[in-house]
């Protein structure tokens, strides 16, 4: 009888428009074979002598196959060891590969743009494209030949359907095409560890990974207890939103740093849209706001909400307590001063690598502001 595993969603993961680039096809196309109940490695990784591959670390040889992958919208199977890794996100699936020492044979094209997946894996990754999260790009992804799809990004019954003609699918669990909620990404990356005999690999990542958030906490006890708001501005017609909403993984980001739950995130889950009258409700022990209104050869328009009484006179502004940044093309400004990295992306959907990055850029701005 195969085991059973649940390959689990996301976490904390917010999905849909705000999250889809354009797609663009960058290599041949292939057909789609129906591979659903493949995982036979058909691809062409060389096997090293130690048992591992260019493409993966050595197997522990802790996991039993035949594997049945679970889903909301069916399953699949491995019928051995995959050797060709797809990911369809580099935010969490991506992630998870590049802490396991694994390089995947397909992924966006962009998923080393982001800095802390810069230079994130062992190998040269083989086939990129962009990824439009409506339409992936099924005939690009099954050109790589692909014995195994990590996908738990935006996907859906449909999406599911085509992908698994490809290869076996690691995705979402759940049932009744409902997908599951409240899994942690730990739970999830455990799962692709095993799906890859690389279980006890999983773990230990893991316990580094919180072992280094811990340590930003334990290093900035002056964030235990405080409460943090979290606003972006946008322009005029979209204005200013409360972007750490209960659930968000914004949210738990700052959790993770030592924050205490902001009693108004609660408020703006169904619409985070933080209109003048609402403007005392961004009031906190400290405040990150993000001006995003000036990206490209756009001017700044920040200062329509900055020049309101209602704003200046918020406590959290009249005391000093705010890290204002700039979002740019390549990165982001702190009072002229700048830096790499997105922290608007970081804060959203990244996954425990952008977890990092976030908290150990983050808490000294944090820091400065809160002690001011």
């Amino acid at each position: 009888m195969n085991k059973k595993l649940s390959v689990l969603q996301a976490p904390r993961l917010r999905t849909g428009a705000a999250v889809a680039t354009a797609v663009v096809l960058a290599f041949g196309l292939g057909a789609c074979g129906d591979s659903g109940n493949g995982g036979s490695g058909s691809g062409d990784s060389s096997t090293s002598a130690d048992g591992g591959s260019a493409l993966l670390p050595e197997a522990e040889g802790t996991t039993q196959y035949p594997l049945t992958l679970d889903s909301p919208w069916g399953e699949t199977s491995l019928e051995q060891r995959p050797e060709r890794v797809a990911v369809l996100a580099g935010e969490h699936d991506g992630e998870y590969l590049s802490m396991l020492g694994v390089t995947p044979v397909f992924a966006p094209s962009d998923i080393e743009e982001m800095v802390w997946m810069q230079d994130a894996f062992p190998q040269e990754i083989e086939n990129t494209a962009e990824v439009d999260w409506n339409e992936p790009p099924y005939e690009a992804l099954a050109a790589a030949k692909p014995d195994l799809i990590v996908a738990t990004f935006n996907i859906d019954q449909s999406k599911y359907d085509r992908l698994k003609t490809i290869a076996p699918v690691a995705t979402v669990s759940g049932e009744n095409g409902e997908p599951e909620a409240g899994e942690t990404w730990e739970q999830r990356m455990t799962d692709v560890g095993e799906a890859l005999d690389l279980k006890a690999a999983a773990e230990e990542k893991i316990g580094e990974q919180e072992e280094t958030v811990a340590k930003v906490r334990e290093d900035h006890p002056e964030f235990d207890g405080k409460t943090i708001t979290y606003a972006v501005y946008y322009d005029t017609e979209t204005g200013l939103n409360f972007n750490n909403v209960s659930g968000s993984n914004s949210e738990a980001v700052f959790s993770d740093m030592g924050f205490a739950e902001n009693p108004n995130s609660s408020k703006f889950v169904n619409d985070p849209t933080v209109s003048n009258e609402k403007l005392p409700e961004l009031d906190a022990d400290v405040m990150l706001i993000s001006d995003n209104s000036a990206r490209g050869e756009s001017a700044s328009t920040i200062n329509t909400i900055k020049d309101l009484d209602l704003y200046k006179n918020l406590p959290v502004v009249k005391n000093g307590h705010t890290v204002d940044y700039l979002n740019t093309i390549d990165g982001f400004e702190v009072d002229g001063e700048a830096h790499e990295g997105n922290v608007a992306w970081a804060l959203h959907v990244a996954g425990p690598m952008g977890e990092v990055w976030a908290t150990e850029t983050l808490a000294p701005l944090l820091s400065d502001a809160i002690q001011d």
